[in-house]
């Protein structure tokens, strides 16, 4: 089929064709926007994961190459009663 008579078949088929009778009630468009809804928050969070990820290394790196003597042994300096306690690592 040439492109002429396409060009005048297309436009022929919208004149004559009938209008949809199609009807999306409330229930299922609330289905809809709320599956995207979901949709859009699940990457949005696998997104700020993937982001956060590295950073929560870096920091367990940084904790592990503290030098000793500071997260050794504190105290509160304004309470003279109170106990010396050890920082502990996470495992």
């Amino acid at each position: 089929m040439s492109a002429s008579r396409l060009a005048l078949l297309i436009p022929a088929l919208w004149i004559v064709s009938m209008p949809a009778a199609a009807y999306v009630g409330p229930g299922a468009g609330l289905s809809m926007i709320g599956s995207l809804v979901g949709v859009l928050s699940v990457l949005a969070l696998a997104g700020v994961g993937v982001l956060l990820y590295p950073l929560q290394g870096l920091r367990k790196r940084l904790r592990r190459d503290r030098p000793q003597e500071e997260a050794d042994i504190t105290t509160d300096a304004g309470d003279p009663e109170a106990q010396p306690h050890t920082s502990r690592e996470p495992d």
